[in-house]
């Protein structure tokens, strides 16, 4: 028991979402294997048996965005290895599915010059450009103009692609309420 009541505390294995954070928490900075093992666990939509409540779409978000940013982590330690030709389709893959978010597209842009494929990079920053541009009238940010600016004046480092930022995720699944203790 615990006050107010009774509560329910399971190890993170017992649950995949549980699984799946805790695995993205230990792959800080270029973990692949983990994140890697982490996808591994999703098999399709979060929650997709209950996608319609209205309690479980601020989870379903949070998950979801979790996703994303692991798959980012997992491209970022690819270039960072030296696996670059490897990352691109990853990277094309991420870019396909979430077109507005500027990191896919950096890390594309990225995995493609260290490829040696310097015209396919800048064509990726230019598509970037064109629909941040056409359908949300934005420009690219720093990190896109930045990385064009390199790659045109060849003072792109070798040194491995940083990391995205890392997503803050609780510490530990919250216990599942049961309701007040008899004689409460």
């Amino acid at each position: 028991s615990r006050a107010p009541g009774y509560a329910l505390t399971l190890p993170s294995s017992a649950v995949d979402a549980w699984e799946f954070e805790s695995l993205v928490r230990s792959a800080a900075g270029t973990g692949r294997a983990d994140l890697e093992r982490a996808l591994g666990l999703w098999r399709g939509p979060a929650f997709a048996e209950v996608a319609g409540e209205h309690w479980a779409l601020a989870e379903i978000a949070r998950l979801e965005e979790l996703r994303v940013v692991a798959r980012e982590r997992v491209v970022a330690a690819a270039v960072a290895s030296g696996d670059a030709a490897g990352a691109v389709l990853d990277a094309q893959s991420l870019t396909r599915d979430h077109p507005f978010r500027e990191e896919g597209w950096r890390l594309l842009a990225l995995a493609l010059h260290r490829s040696g494929r310097q015209a396919d990079a800048l064509a990726a920053l230019r598509e970037a450009r064109g629909r941040l541009a056409s359908e949300l009238g934005l420009d690219p940010g720093p990190g896109l103009t930045e990385l064009e600016h390199r790659i045109l004046t060849g003072t792109v480092p070798s040194a491995p692609a940083p990391a995205p930022a890392p997503v803050p995720v609780d510490t530990a699944p919250a216990p599942w309420f049961l309701g007040p203790a008899p004689g409460w």
